[in-house]
This record gives C-alpha cells, sequence and structure tokens, in this order.
C-alpha cells in the first residue's frame, strides 16, 4: 500500500531485472519476482518508500508492492504502456529520456501521467523538462 502524505525517503535500486541479463548466476523471473518483493518488504523496514525500477515485464505482478516506479526510455523503446498499472493505481512514475525529449514524448506523458526530464547517460546535473504544465503531484 502506497504512504500517505509526503514521501520523505525512498529506495531505488538498479538493475531489478536480472533475471533478463547475462548476470553469471541462474536467475529465473520467478526468482527475480521473490528478490523485489523482498527487497521492497526490507525498504519498508527500513522506513523507506520502495521504487521498481525498470523491469518491465514484472510491472503488472510487482506493482502493488512498489510505491513508484522509475523508468529509463520508456518512449525509445516503445514500452510506456507497460507502466499504466502505477498510474491506474494512483502511484507516480518518473521517466527519463536519454536522447532528448520530444514534443511528443511530452505530450504523451501528460496523457500518461508520467512525471518525465530529458538527461544526459552519465547523468550529469544537466536535464531537460518537457514544456507547459506537468502532471499533477
Amino acid at each position: 500500500m502506497a504512504p500517505t502524505g509526503l514521501i520523505k525517503r525512498a529506495l531505488v535500486p538498479a538493475h531489478m531485472d536480472g533475471y533478463a541479463h547475462d548476470t553469471g548466476f541462474p536467475l529465473s523471473f520467478d526468482d527475480q519476482l521473490v528478490f523485489n518483493r523482498r527487497l521492497a518488504a526490507l525498504a519498508r523496514d527500513a522506513e523507506l518508500s520502495p521504487g521498481l525500477t525498470n523491469d518491465l515485464a514484472q510491472v503488472t505482478a510487482l506493482e502493488p508492492t512498489f510505491d513508484f516506479a522509475v523508468n529509463e526510455e520508456c518512449f525509445s523503446r516503445g514500452e510506456c504502456d507497460k507502466l499504466l498499472p502505477f498510474v491506474d493505481s494512483g502511484k507516480p512514475v518518473f521517466q527519463v529520456e536519454y536522447e532528448g525529449l520530444s514534443e511528443e514524448h511530452c505530450a504523451t506523458a501528460a496523457g500518461y501521467g508520467f512525471a518525465v526530464i530529458g538527461k544526459n547517460r552519465e547523468l550529469d546535473a544537466w536535464r531537460e523538462n518537457c514544456p507547459g504544465p506537468q502532471p499533477p503531484r
């Protein structure tokens, strides 16, 4: 269940889709679900709000366990609709594009209710925002 009020501290782990990559370990889809759910529970035990990073194939199964989603390049990859279970549950989606934001990206993000920014791949201080009104917070 998502916390009420302002989230003060959160955990956003990277590489939450190890089963989909060559990690050197025999991770299965189900192994990853168990790991991600345990990680979310540990975050809650530490009074942190857990965020799901990428792992689009497991969004439907993991959305109830996580408070928000962070995704990289769903527009470039044509995968943003996979994040809608978070939006449908009233949870925020934070989207990052590395190849620049187009007017189409911004319009689609607003329609989906995503917060979106453009960043350099090096994740330095530079960022690009969509013009006009941003999704409600």
